[in-house]
């Protein structure tokens, strides 16, 4: 990600960060393929299993779990891996000056 789309993303906050790029976007979708995956490797392949109400039970508890935490966590030190690259990148742009 380059500094001008960082500047942009920063600007709106960390919490609105690990919202929407950790637990919307990377803890959700990880939740639904664990999901899946399971239900599959549980059912030896057969996609019957997936027709049933138990399956949309499975997917919105793992799919909340995975966003919250694996979303949160991801989210938070994703944030905090970019803050660190712009202040180096910041500091470094200074020292040329």
């Amino acid at each position: 990600m380059n500094s001008q789309n960082w500047e942009r993303i920063r600007s709106k906050g960390k919490l609105r960060y690990v919202l929407k790029y950790g637990m919307l976007y990377f803890g959700l979708p990880l939740g639904i393929m664990a999901s899946l995956v399971q239900r599959l490797i549980r059912n030896s392949f057969s996609f019957d299993s997936f027709l049933t109400m138990e399956l949309i039970g499975d997917l919105i508890g793992r799919g909340l779990f995975y966003m919250v935490f694996a979303g949160g966590i991801y989210g938070t030190f994703s944030w905090n891996s970019y803050e660190k690259k712009f202040r180096e990148r910041a500091y470094s742009a200074r020292e040329y000056e």
